[in-house]
């Protein structure tokens, strides 16, 4: 299941989000009193959600959802509506807050946390110049054994990355 950072600056009513959420099944939710603490615990996961206040001793929920990761979606949690416009990443729901209501909207964060993950690992992976270099000179060494062409030499690289289901740098260090 999804990463959650409760940010609340009230320990009990975070400690209330956390065992509604734990009930329906989440195990990793972490809570912080701070928009700064919800910041550096982020930035250690990979995706998530934040359950947010509006406002902490250190920033608003505006201002922690601008420092956010993008891989993260923050649900405010507020007794009036004070999102702003074009604010995808952030939903909000209102107090007094609803367990139903509140347990189908974590259900389709959810979701949108799952595509995004998805959107992530089919998003083609931006190589390093050293690694980019590897790849060439492990295809200009096949070009010349193999007496193959540079499109040639590459498809044998990545058929032998699919075949072996090792990473093309990986493929690319043991042909040199």
């Amino acid at each position: 299941m999804t990463s959650v950072i409760i940010a609340f600056p009230k320990p009990e009513i975070a400690r209330t989000i956390r065992n509604i959420l734990i009930r329906a099944g989440y195990e990793n939710v972490t809570i912080c009193a701070t928009g700064a603490q919800a910041l550096s615990r982020a930035n250690e996961l990979s995706f998530g959600v934040v359950i947010s206040a509006y406002r902490f001793s250190d920033m608003t929920y505006y201002e922690l959802a601008k420092y956010m990761p993008d891989t993260f979606l923050i649900l405010l949690i507020s007794s009036k509506d004070i999102t702003r416009e074009k604010e995808s990443k952030i939903i909000r729901l209102s107090m007094p807050l609803q367990v139903q209501s509140f347990v189908t909207q974590m259900r389709i964060l959810d979701e949108r946390i799952s595509r995004l993950k998805k959107e992530a690992k089919d998003r083609p992976k931006i190589r390093s110049s050293k690694e980019r270099l590897l790849i060439v000179q492990a295809k200009e060494r096949l070009m010349k054994e193999y007496n193959l062409t540079e499109e040639q030499a590459h498809k044998k690289l990545q058929r032998l990355s699919m075949d072996t289901g090792k990473s093309l740098i990986t493929i690319a260090k043991e042909v040199l």
